[in-house]
């Protein structure tokens, strides 16, 4: 009997925004009216930086668009991407029931970017030492339970209040099995949001695993 670790990868994408000013013309239209023929448009100049840098040297400051040495504008059009693990604390030497909670709600820490609190879940990986080979529900959520039952060994009872904090469930069905031990993966992409910079949720077991401590 082995311990299990559970790792999620959260990839983070950030806006770009731009501001451009013709000479004694303001410098922004009003939201919602409607564009007129003969409208100031105005280039938008860049600074050449051939590594990805910011011209700013505190968060809320003012900072240029950059473009490479080939006049391509620095963007990330993939996101940034974060990888956190977390190993439950779980009842060892006893066996789970299908549809049992592994080690209550689960903390990964540090994984949203301050600011941002969002980004996508692409990728849940449960390593278990023992390859038992268990199907997993993982159920991220966007804010602490108010009430109910989430805790290890227990089946989930969920108030209607709390509904909401439940985003789409990850499904880990697909399992890899080594001499001595494996995972279970799943991949995907639906965005995630938290309170805080910490992205929280619950693994349901769906089988019946004895884990060590």
């Amino acid at each position: 009997m082995k311990k299990i670790f559970l790792a999620v990868l959260v990839a983070i994408v950030l806006p770009v925004f731009v501001l451009a000013q013709v000479p004694g013309q303001h410098p922004t239209k009003i939201e919602d009216t409607a564009e007129v023929g003969a409208d100031y448009l105005s280039g938008v100049a860049s600074v050449r930086r051939d590594a990805a840098a910011s011209s700013a040297g505190t968060s809320g400051d003012w900072a240029t668009v950059n473009t490479d040495e080939l006049g391509a504008v620095w963007v990330d059009p993939i996101g940034r991407t974060k990888t956190v693990c977390t190993t439950p604390t779980v009842t060892a030497s006893s066996a789970y029931a299908s549809g049992n909670i592994v080690g209550g709600v689960l903390t990964f820490a540090s994984v949203l970017r301050a600011g941002i609190l969002s980004g996508d879940l692409r990728t849940v990986r449960v390593f278990d030492q023992a390859a038992q080979g268990m199907n997993y529900d993982f159920l991220p959520l966007n804010a602490a339970l108010t009430g109910g039952t989430a805790t290890d060994k227990g089946a989930l009872t969920l108030l209607d209040a709390d509904g909401t904090k439940v985003l789409p469930a990850a499904q880990v069905v697909t399992n890899v099995a080594f001499a001595d031990n494996g995972y279970g993966f799943w991949t995907g992409s639906f965005p995630v949001v938290s309170a805080d910079t910490s992205l929280r949720g619950l693994l349901i077991v769906r089988g019946a695993p004895t884990y060590a401590a």
